[in-house]
């Protein structure tokens, strides 16, 4: 039932329907957390869709509060070079430059780069060096 909230959230997001989004997100989470317990890896992907919510809604600080609940979880669980933190660390790179963090993003764009050079993904590492150069050149960082 947690992964059909989950999905129904991912729908009402495609269709630009925000709030049920949440709402679902939220659902789900709370599923998740009464089948699997407080610290299932599954609470991350909730954790990183309310994060990805709260970013498109402009409430920064409450989206790097879900994405670094969806990061940290991961990282205890997996160390510091499981692929998923990558996505995650990207995101919060995104959140911080929208901020206005202009160090916090490359660091956490530093990070994702990091990760995906060691898993091979050419595609994306070359998305987070050009976002990293992107800043530096703009904000002479």
């Amino acid at each position: 039932m947690g992964y059909y909230r989950n999905y129904l959230g991912e729908a009402f997001k495609a269709k630009g329907l925000y709030q049920k989004a949440i709402k679902n997100f939220e659902e789900a989470h709370n599923i998740f957390i009464k089948a699997y317990g407080p610290n299932h890896d599954d609470l991350s992907i909730t954790w990183n869709n309310l994060g990805s919510m709260w970013k498109l809604t402009g409430n920064y600080n409450k989206s790097i509060k879900y994405y670094e609940k969806a990061y940290k979880l991961i990282f205890n669980t997996f160390g510091p070079a499981h692929p998923n933190l990558a996505g995650i660390s990207s995101n919060l790179g995104g959140v911080w430059y929208l901020k206005r963090n202009y160090k916090k993003a490359i660091e956490y764009y530093e990070k994702a780069l990091k990760i995906y050079e060691e898993k091979g993904d050419s595609n994306f590492a070359l998305k987070m060096k050009t976002n990293i150069e992107t800043i530096r050149k703009r904000e002479g960082i």
